[in-house]
């Protein structure tokens, strides 16, 4: 049982190492060949291209939405502090109840 677990642990480490690997290999290639088909210090519309399709494909990894909406729903309900008191996460859940029952 104790091997197993570990051997599943070991799989796990060396499968995540690997992934990682890939994506920072993939992301510095990209980069590189973002560099070398535009000229940098002579900026033109389809530089400025490039690089935004570069920025989208990149924060297609991220999930922005999810993001977005976490921090704007601490924004309001958290203010500038950001933080969620037990009354203000009572608010966000009726909110979120509320929402949920507009939308059927």
């Amino acid at each position: 049982q104790t091997s197993h677990r570990c051997a599943r642990w070991a799989r796990l480490i060396i499968l995540r190492a690997f992934c990682l690997a890939v994506g920072v290999d993939a992301i510095l290639f990209k980069i590189q060949l973002l560099y070398f088909y535009n000229d940098m210090d002579d900026v033109s519309y389809f530089t400025l291209v490039h690089v935004l399709i570069f920025v989208v494909g990149e924060l297609a990894i991220v999930r922005l939405p999810m993001l977005v909406r976490s921090r704007l729903v601490l924004f309001m309900f958290g203010g500038q502090e950001a933080v969620l008191s037990n009354e203000r996460h009572a608010m966000y859940i009726v909110w979120q109840a509320m929402v949920v029952r507009e939308t059927r």
